[in-house]
């Protein structure tokens, strides 16, 4: 080997070589381990707690744990209790396990088919006492789309009924439907048969009215000439019969007998409108 060291240009400073490879390793397995370390906050002061899911379905070792939609921590395992039911420790930061509340709890959320499923952490009531250390979560699942589609269906199914039942009661022919649509037909038909006369009538009536109202204004126009020579007369006798009056009063034996003289307005002549 000392021979090759030598001699081969290659197997020079072999040593350093290996002993280079081997440190460059050591520190990327090194860095690897602190990556991984802190993916699973090793590095960070953590507090424990328990939730009892009853079934670990969608439970996983390294899920997130969220509160307000931040990353708090990660399940720890997933195994079983002395009694045969599923345990699940968590490990949350410890300055966000500050903000739990003593009535906190733990929600399976995103188990859609097409969602990752983690823990959201509700913290609770800002007036309750903090969560201890170790404590347990009550836990419960988010409705999934299977459970949404199961309280729709049970929602809908008395829409659906009394859809039905309003469709048979429609198909009826003795139903409250068809017999209010016959008797507005039967009435439509009454109608059709009794209003075309009468508004003939009417209109023969509204005719008669606008011929009389032409008769009643062809005899007044007739008229107003024979009325204004007759108003006319009349009031140049009653002129005359002032003058002669007038010429009574002068003699004095009349005097004492006629009362005095008061002024009449003649009567005017009015002209009839045409």
């Amino acid at each position: 080997m000392k021979y090759l060291q030598e001699r081969d240009p290659r197997f020079q400073y072999l040593g350093l070589k290996v002993g280079s490879f081997v440190a460059f390793f050591v520190l990327l397995v090194l860095i690897m381990a602190a990556m991984l370390g802190w993916r699973q906050d090793l590095f960070q002061s953590s507090v424990r707690f328990r939730i009892s899911p009853g079934r670990a379905d969608a439970i996983f070792p390294g899920m997130n744990v969220t509160m307000h939609g931040i990353r708090v921590g990660r399940v720890q395992q997933v195994a079983f209790d002395k009694g045969g039911q599923p345990r699940v420790p968590l490990r949350v930061r410890r300055q966000a396990a500050e903000w739990l509340r003593s009535d906190a709890e733990a929600v399976l959320s995103g188990t859609g088919p097409l969602a990752t499923p983690y823990i959201d952490l509700v913290p609770g009531s800002a007036d309750k006492g903090p969560l201890a250390d170790d404590a347990e979560l009550p836990f419960r699942r988010e409705a999934s789309l299977g459970e949404m589609l199961s309280g729709l269906e049970a929602q809908m199914r008395p829409v659906i009924a009394q859809a039905s039942s309003f469709l048979d009661e429609l198909n009826r022919a003795d139903g409250d439907l068809r017999m209010s649509i016959a008797g507005l037909r039967s009435f439509t038909d009454t109608l059709n048969e009794d209003v075309p006369p009468v508004l003939s009538d009417t209109e023969k009536a509204i005719g008669s009215l606008r011929r009389s109202s032409a008769e009643i204004e062809r005899a007044v126009d007739t008229a107003s000439p024979q009325l204004e020579e007759l108003l006319r007369r009349s009031n140049e006798a009653a002129l005359r019969a002032e003058n002669l009056l007038g010429d009574l009063r002068k003699v004095w034996m009349f005097k004492v007998l006629l009362p005095k003289e008061q002024a009449q307005p003649p009567v005017p002549v009015k002209k009839a409108p045409r």
